[in-house]
């Protein structure tokens, strides 16, 4: 169980640390919609929630950890 808690949690990680920089560079560049008429915001957020969820990963494992 825990093993997979951490690979979702870096899986996680990693793609929302993707979704913001996609969303980043596409805003920088003067476009408010990505490719396939995606609204940056929504992707920007879709990469934050993904960073949350992985940072409770992270949290469960570390409290797992110190309960034995």
């Amino acid at each position: 169980m825990q093993q997979l808690i951490q690979w979702s949690g870096n899986v996680a990680a990693v793609v929302g640390i993707l979704c913001c920089l996609a969303a980043v560079s596409v805003r920088l560049s003067g476009s408010y919609y990505m490719p396939g008429d995606v609204e940056v915001m929504t992707v920007f957020t879709l990469g934050m929630g993904s960073m949350v969820f992985a940072s409770l990963a992270k949290l469960e494992l570390l409290l797992r950890r110190d309960k034995g």
